[in-house]
């Protein structure tokens, strides 16, 4: 096939300017291309050695693999096998990652509500018709998913303007309660600042009515690279029983400790490097976390405080062995 440079086959200046302007490269300019995304080199940002592997790796994870495996069973009609050259499949490939790339950059499609939708009686609206941001929520109101949703909806509503219109759409028969546990989302839309001008305190979910006879645990949905746990609690907050409860009021006070820094390493061979020791490090260079990277699938795990920290192979063996 023909390629960019001097010698046979090379391409011609009129090639080489339908091949940039297709990439979307401006004139003169370098990139690779792998399963049809483009990546461009820069005398300040050039790809090294490690970018191609990565760049392999990711997009035959994200695409091209399962692209791949549908070309493999796929039965091309008019062609029969002397025609299924491996240059035939890989195009068939190439043009399939391309079509999946299209469609991901279109992003969340938008339509009208269907007329025949009618709100009167299972559904109600919050906010302008004008608004510029439309929301539509169809929810079954007996779900836990509807538990998390509805904070969301209000404060887009109170905090951002937003039009949200809501259709119930409950389960016609139940053979058992659902929700068994009370829910809060803490968010808050506005900043609120104190009397001296610093910032209020007002991240706190609280709960009313709660039966006093039974059994309650207090569980913190986090993120995931989160770690928070109970800083002041008077009680034990997983086995709570509030008729043994002295104040009138149960409170308890949870902090983010530390986010958790987490990921994945391979070697060249795409298979997790044995023994490799990798450190958390400030803007001085001293190292506040450490970890080992796991053998079986490559995780590692470090923890640090919000800020900016590099992530380095630890001094030692690790360092003479890897980049």
């Amino acid at each position: 096939k023909p390629f960019l440079g001097g010698g046979k086959g090379a391409m011609g200046r009129t090639e080489q300017l339908e091949v940039a302007a297709a990439m979307g490269l401006v004139p003169g300019a370098s990139g690779v291309a792998t399963a049809g995304r483009v990546f461009e080199s820069t005398a300040k940002m050039p790809l090294t050695r490690g970018d191609f592997v990565l760049a392999e790796d990711v997009e035959w994870k994200a695409r091209a693999k399962h692209v791949s495996e549908v070309v493999g069973k796929a039965k091309f009609k008019g062609k029969d096998k002397q025609q299924l050259t491996p240059s035939f499949l890989s195009d068939a490939v190439l043009n399939g990652c391309l079509i999946v790339a299209a469609q991901a950059k279109e992003g969340v499609r938008r339509q009208a509500i269907p007329s025949n939708w009618k709100k009167q009686l299972s559904g109600f609206s919050v906010g302008d018709e004008g608004a510029m941001l439309q929301v539509f929520a169809f929810l079954d109101p007996l779900s836990k998913a509807t538990q998390r949703i509805a904070p969301l909806l209000m404060a887009l509503a109170g905090g951002f303007g937003a039009r949200v219109e809501v259709m119930l759409n409950p389960t016609a028969v139940i053979n058992d309660v659902p929700i068994k546990g009370y829910f809060r989302y803490v968010v808050s839309t506005t900043p609120e600042f104190d009397s001296k001008g610093a910032m209020a305190a007002t991240h706190r979910a609280s709960f009313n009515n709660l039966p006093t006879s039974k059994l309650l645990t207090m569980n913190i949905h986090a993120p995931d690279a989160w770690f928070v746990e109970a800083s002041r609690c008077a009680y034990d907050m997983d086995n709570i029983l509030l008729d043994q409860v002295k104040e009138n009021v149960l409170s308890a006070h949870y902090t983010l400790d530390h986010l958790l820094v987490t990921g994945h390493a391979s070697d060249e061979h795409r298979a997790p490097p044995a023994g490799l020791q990798l450190n958390l490090a400030g803007a001085d260079g001293v190292p506040i976390s450490d970890t080992t990277v796991m053998s079986n699938l490559g995780y590692f795990q470090l923890k640090a405080k919000p800020g900016v920290w590099k992530l380095d192979v630890a001094q030692g063996r690790s360092r003479d062995l890897y980049e």
